[in-house]
């Protein structure tokens, strides 16, 4: 973490992971019968550092109001909405760079 943490202000202007992978990150299922949701807030931007848990950001739909959390622990590499986002549960929400091996099963 500490490696990818350093690296985290020139991130962003990368299209590429030279010391780690990519991992996409989409917006979850929230629910039965809920096909779309709103980005209300994000927490996190590009080059930041991300625990795994920790919440990205704030959506709502007309049935309820959650924060999501992040899938990985890495460096936020790519946003792809900005807030008021109105889109599709399993929409790509975010590229986060992990270290080499982490998330994989051995």
């Amino acid at each position: 973490m500490y490696k990818i943490a350093n690296r985290a202000k020139s991130l962003s202007s990368f299209s590429f992971a030279p010391f780690g992978s990519i991992k996409k990150f989409y917006m979850p299922d929230l629910g039965e019968k809920i096909k779309e949701a709103t980005v209300k807030a994000w927490h996190v931007q590009e080059g930041d550092p991300v625990e795994e848990f920790q919440p990205v950001a704030d959506v709502a739909t007309d049935k309820l109001f959650t924060s999501i959390p992040s899938s990985h622990t890495g460096v936020i590499h790519r946003r792809f909405h900005e807030e008021d986002y109105e889109g599709q549960v399993g929409a790509l929400g975010l590229e986060i760079e992990v270290e080499d091996g982490e998330g994989q099963v051995e």
